[in-house]
């Protein structure tokens, strides 16, 4: 159970926390409140995984690393996901919801584009880069929001273009990688509609 929550990714959420550490507002970054927000939308976002799981099933099973998760091991049912995933989506946001009922205008909005991304642009030239980068904007716009700290143009450039750089990277390292063959989509996709030089 607590596999499929994909716990190493909550390290993306980090993001939330750069507008007070970018402002020198060191305290905020203990401020109960605002790691209440980053614990309930981690929460959400492990249940957006779930959706994602369910969603790419058969090609995770074909993937030389996604076939461990517990989804495509079988460890757990696809009915047991949906509840649990619906479980968590439910507390995550009622907790984001009962520090700042404001700030759920933004897990409203990761959720639509996150499911936006997996059901029509994940496997499409120049949005599955684009999507993910709105992903990391709603974010870091959400701990500005919830710190109350204007972001500036060079955080935002900042962070933008180093997430952009980490998925290029990542994205290249499935377009080379041998053992990942083109029956997986993704790299199916990548090979499609890129070429290396254009990825690099």
């Amino acid at each position: 159970m607590i596999k499929i929550l994909r716990l190493e990714q909550w390290s993306k959420n980090l993001v939330i926390l750069l507008p007070a550490l970018f402002a020198n507002r060191i305290e905020l970054l203990l401020d109960k409140n605002l790691l209440i927000i980053f614990l309930g939308f981690s929460i959400i976002a492990s249940s957006t995984y779930i959706f994602n799981d369910l969603k790419d099933l058969d090609q995770d099973r074909l993937h030389p690393i996604k076939k461990n998760r517990p989804l495509a091991k079988g460890d757990i049912s696809e009915k047991n996901a949906k509840k649990y995933g619906l479980i968590l989506y439910i507390f995550g946001l009622c907790l984001v919801y009962i520090v700042n009922n404001s700030a759920i205008i933004f897990v409203l909005a990761y959720s639509l584009i996150t499911v936006l991304y997996s059901v029509s642009f994940k496997y499409r030239k120049y949005f599955d880069f684009g999507f993910i980068t709105i992903l990391f904007g709603v974010r870091l716009s959400l701990g500005s929001y919830v710190a109350e700290i204007a972001l500036t143009n060079t955080l935002s450039l900042f962070t933008l273009t180093t997430i952009n750089l980490i998925i290029l990277s990542k994205k290249i390292s499935i377009f080379t990688d041998p053992e990942i063959n083109l029956k997986v989509r993704v790299k199916n996709h990548l090979v499609k509609n890129y070429t290396f030089d254009e990825l690099r």
